[in-house]
This record gives C-alpha cells, structure tokens and sequence, in this order.
C-alpha cells in the first residue's frame, strides 16, 4: 500500500497498468484542445468532480470522460491508495499531466 510512506516516489516501471491506461486517454483525447484537459482529467479520475469553467472552456473532453467508458480502474486505485502520501501524489500528477500533453 503507498497511502502513509512519504518515502516512496511514483516510478511508472512499477504501474505498467496505469501507464497503459493514461496512454489509452492521452490517445483518446489527441486533437482537442488543451484548455484545462489535464486538470478536467485528472480532477475528475481523482474526486469525480470538474470545475464548471474547465467544463465550460473545455466541453468535449468533459463529455468524453463523463459520457465514454474509459479503462481507469488502476489510474484510480492509485489516487485512492495515495490521497496522503503528497510526494507520490505530486509525481503521479506531473507524469499524468506529462503524457497527457505529448498528444496536444
């Protein structure tokens, strides 16, 4: 479990599923606009929730995640199991935002 070890940092050669899935999307979602697409994303697979200006300035990737079934299952396992390890966090984040952005 990641939850309370602070020690441990995200290495995504140790989540190939996860890695799988977050190209899966990044494919999924090449060719639309940038406008907040890794914070629509990631906000909605970490708390199920949008800010309604992401959704407002970004309405086809709001629409993709929350009409498509998308395989996310281990992406959210994994903001589950490491709401309080803040340093994982932060580096799962960067490499999701990371791949996100090479198909803008």
């Amino acid at each position: 479990m990641i939850a309370y070890n602070n020690k441990v940092h995200f290495n995504p050669d140790d989540f190939p599923l996860v890695v799988s899935e977050i190209d899966f999307l990044s494919l999924s979602l090449r060719g639309i606009n940038s406008n907040y697409k890794s914070d629509i994303v990631i906000s909605y697979l970490k708390d199920h929730s949008i800010k309604s200006t992401w959704a407002r300035a970004n309405p086809r990737v709001t629409e993709l995640l929350t009409l498509t079934t998308f395989p996310i299952s281990h992406i959210e396992a994994i903001f589950v199991s490491c709401r309080q390890n803040f340093n994982f966090l932060n580096e799962f984040e960067k490499y999701f935002r990371d791949r996100l952005s090479l198909t803008e």
